[in-house]
């Protein structure tokens, strides 16, 4: 299984030349500061000793474990003041792990050492973490286990509690209480709508509280919050009382074995549309982009580049900068004709 926490570094000095230095792996907004770097150069020339950069190593399909992948998660800076004084061989602690582990390991490089890191840096940490659902679930998972989502999500970008709850309301999104996810602010998990609703049918068998919650694995008072999700509206003086509306019939896959399989299928099929699409787009931040956008090109796909505004960061004041951003329109045209299936079988309509 992928690990949260980083298991025990080998301390060893690796050549310099094996190291890669993939700026998908750097949450900086730049591979490097050149300002930093020369006084990292400066001080080694007078004899100052750096800390370790910190390593991932990454089985390479088809090779030996003898010659891994050696990616940098911690030391960008130090690995150029390095290049140019001419060191070979550089002290490294390294981390054995998958690539999924070098990413998450990423998101809180520097945090305790080395250049401070900026509030655009930790920001960017924070939207590298919710905008990857592989790595944002394994982060959730851990949050169970001790603290809940937010200290865990703080634990691994390397930020405060504070900050968190600061970039998820700016972003227009909540952490579920129930399940601990994030969702838009205004929305409702689909766990917690089921949740509701098997609580509901169990009270109309006559359950009481205490029972719908041993027979859903929860607690009585989860039980009460998620049938009564919010207050109701109150009525003011004057407004018509309005029509009742006639019942949604849905279709639901513990009633149906096909559906149900359907809906298998389908997150599989969802869950491989973002691995692929994340692969590609950290192909198109890292040294190969020139490389992977004329293939891309070649066979029929291009890439889009679109506009969005970047917030300045926190406790700083000015208007918001428009950065580029490219991506790849497959993944997401594909996710999107997923969805469109999957809210059609939702909707119990027979054909597709």
């Amino acid at each position: 299984m992928s690990q949260i926490v980083r298991p025990k570094p080998r301390r060893v000095t690796l050549p310099l030349e094996r190291l890669l230095f993939d700026t998908a792996f750097q949450v900086r907004g730049e591979p490097f500061n050149e300002e930093h770097v020369r006084r990292l150069v400066e001080a080694h020339e007078d004899g100052e000793r750096f800390e370790p950069l910190e390593v991932a190593e990454v089985a390479r399909p088809g090779r030996s474990a003898a010659d891994p992948w050696l990616y940098v998660i911690d030391g960008f800076n130090r690995g150029e003041a390095y290049r140019r004084r001419g060191v070979s061989g550089v002290e490294c602690l390294v981390f054995a792990g998958t690539r999924e582990d070098a990413e998450l390991w990423a998101l809180s490089s520097n945090a305790r050492h080395g250049m401070q890191r900026t509030p655009d840096d930790c920001r960017r940490a924070f939207d590298r973490l919710v905008s990857n659902p592989l790595l944002l679930a394994r982060v959730i998972e851990a949050g169970k286990r001790a603290g809940g989502t937010g200290r865990a999500i703080a634990k691994a970008c390397g930020i405060s509690h504070g900050a968190v709850n600061v970039y998820v309301q700016a972003a227009g999104l909540r952490v579920d209480r129930i399940t601990g996810k994030i969702i838009k602010a205004d929305e409702e998990s689909p766990e917690v709508t089921a949740r509701r609703e098997l609580a509901a049918e169990l009270k109309d068998q006559g359950k009481t509280t205490a029972e719908i919650a041993r027979d859903l694995g929860i607690s009585p008072a989860t039980v009460k919050t998620s049938m009564n999700p919010s207050p109701p509206a109150r009525a003011g003086k004057g407004s018509a009382e309005k029509p009742a509306r006639e019942p949604k019939v849905e279709v639901r896959s513990a009633e149906d074995p096909v559906l149900a399989g359907a809906e298998a299928s389908l997150a599989e099929f969802k869950k491989a549309i973002r691995t692929a699409g994340k692969c590609v787009e950290d192909l198109l931040r890292s040294r190969y982009a020139p490389a992977m956008r004329a293939a891309l090109k070649a066979a029929g796909f291009p890439t889009e580049v679109t506009e969005r505004e970047e917030m300045a960061p926190i406790g700083e004041k000015g208007p918001p900068k428009t950065v580029r951003v490219e991506t790849w329109t497959v993944p997401a045209a594909l996710a999107a004709a997923a969805s469109s299936v999957e809210a059609r079988l939702y909707a119990g309509q027979a054909e597709l």
